[in-house]
Order: C-alpha cells, then sequence, then structure tokens
C-alpha cells in the first residue's frame, strides 16, 4: 500500500469495522481474534473492506504446529506504522468526538428511540 493510499484513508460508518479497528491499533490480531470482536465469522471480509478503504493492513504468517502435529502457518493482521497513525487521526477527528463516545451516543439516540416508540 503506497502513501497516497495510507492518505486517503476516510474511516468507516461500520460498528464492526471501528471495532476491529479499534484493536488493530492496540496491536496484531488472529483472523480468530478478529471475528469474536466484529462478532462475526467473516474477518478476512472486515479486513479486505478496511484495506479497499485505505487501512494499510498487513498479513504475517506466523508458523505453528497444528493439533494434529503438523507444521502449518496463521495469518496475523496487524496496521503499518503509517497506517497506525492514519487510524489514530481519523479517530481524533471522527464527529468531533471519540469514536467511543460517539457509538454509546447513536446507542443512546436508538434507545430512546425505541423507548418512546412503546
Amino acid at each position: 500500500m503506497d502513501s497516497s493510499e495510507i492518505a486517503d484513508f476516510g474511516g468507516t460508518a461500520s460498528r464492526r469495522e471501528l471495532r476491529v479497528l479499534l484493536a488493530l491499533v492496540d496491536g496484531p490480531r488472529t483472523r480468530e481474534d478478529v471475528d469474536r470482536i466484529a462478532r462475526a465469522s467473516n474477518g478476512p471480509d472486515i479486513i479486505h473492506r478496511l484495506r479497499h478503504k485505505g487501512a494499510a493492513i498487513v498479513t504475517d504468517l506466523v508458523p505453528h504446529i497444528t493439533a494434529d502435529g503438523e507444521r502449518s502457518r496463521h495469518g496475523l493482521y496487524s496496521l503499518t506504522r503509517d497506517g497506525r497513525r492514519a487510524v489514530r487521526e481519523w479517530l481524533r477527528g471522527a464527529a468531533g468526538t471519540t469514536p467511543r463516545k460517539a457509538q454509546k451516543g447513536r446507542t443512546g439516540t436508538a434507545q430512546r428511540s425505541t423507548e418512546a416508540a412503546r
């Protein structure tokens, strides 16, 4: 991914993608981690969509021994240094607030709307 793609990272409106980005800012994650964090079983698709939006996510293949004693490799997703910087900048500027506060605000609004409809 070149620097123009990193500069073009505009963020995401998806809560799943946001959860994964926040986790990747903290450090590398396996596919299973991404599935659990996203609360879905389509981690590779989420990573693909984030990359398409300009997130500089790399995959390292880490050797391991399977439960059957065979050699294998598993993927480990991480943001590049520039990618982490771009995500942090986007997070700081997202709607003039932090994403966690923004999420709470949206959830609270949806709850109030649901309660008002009762």
